[in-house]
């Protein structure tokens, strides 16, 4: 494809600067608001080499046990696993949440909040808990991690890891929301006094800011979320984490 044409509509421009200035704003660009093009770009192709490593997964697990599940008393599902699945998480090295919260408390930057709730996805997979959950069945959007208490547990939609974490940290991620909230806020305001159109940037990263604040408000209120793009996130992060700790052989 030339880098003169949308890779999301394919419309040609006239020249690259034109074409990267509209694939910002297309309206056929997927709800991945993370997503600038080189990174959509390079999920495609993982995407397409994952498909080919799920279906030989598919074909070993043909030959193995099927792994069973159980609840324990606080509703999470923990795999009673084989000694195959064993060894494949033995690498994977556990989530501590007081080390999780304490990441949120310093690490956590501006760049990551301007892409609202899928920026804190993405927060989680790049600092507190990196390499230390993997993808275990994208059909279902499955990941498995294991608790400081060594608890193995199987989390569909990544809800729980996600939940847990924005809950524990709401306080911190509203108040940098709002931060950055009102800082376009201004930015908006600036250029509009100066009778010039706000640029589409800047009111992107207002709404960002202005849902993510909404979102966590909501969990922070026991209302658990359950947003695609964020769950995305985490789910593709799991399967290169899988490669990572050479889960797969």
């Amino acid at each position: 494809m030339s880098n003169k044409q949308c890779i999301f509509c394919q419309k040609e421009f006239a020249n690259k600067q034109n074409t990267t200035r509209h694939q910002k704003i297309c309206k056929q660009k997927p709800n991945e608001n993370l997503m600038n093009t080189k990174e959509y770009e390079k999920i495609l192709n993982l995407l397409d080499d994952q498909k080919k490593e799920i279906e030989s997964l598919k074909n070993k697990l043909k030959k193995t046990k099927k792994t069973s599940t159980t609840t324990n008393n606080n509703n999470i599902t923990i795999f009673n696993t084989t000694q195959s699945l064993k060894d494949i998480i033995a690498s994977l090295q556990p989530i501590d949440f007081t080390k999780v919260k304490e990441e949120f408390e310093t690490k956590l930057s501006n760049s990551y909040i301007d892409k609202g709730i899928a920026g804190i996805a993405q927060f989680i997979c790049d600092v507190p808990c990196q390499n230390k959950f993997i993808t275990t069945d994208y059909g279902r959007k499955m990941i498995l991690f294991k608790t400081s208490e060594e608890q193995i547990v199987a989390d569909p939609k990544a809800s729980i890891l996600l939940n847990t974490a924005i809950k524990q940290n709401a306080d911190t991620i509203i108040d940098k929301a709002e931060d950055r909230y009102q800082y376009y806020i201004s930015q908006i305001r600036e250029a509009r006094e100066d009778d010039i159109e706000p640029d589409n940037i800047d009111v992107e990263k207002k709404n960002q800011t202005k849902s993510l604040k909404t979102l966590v408000q909501g969990v922070k209120n026991n209302i658990p979320i359950d947003v695609p793009n964020a769950t995305n996130v985490m789910i593709l992060k799991g399967m290169e984490n899988k490669v990572i700790n050479n889960a797969i052989e």
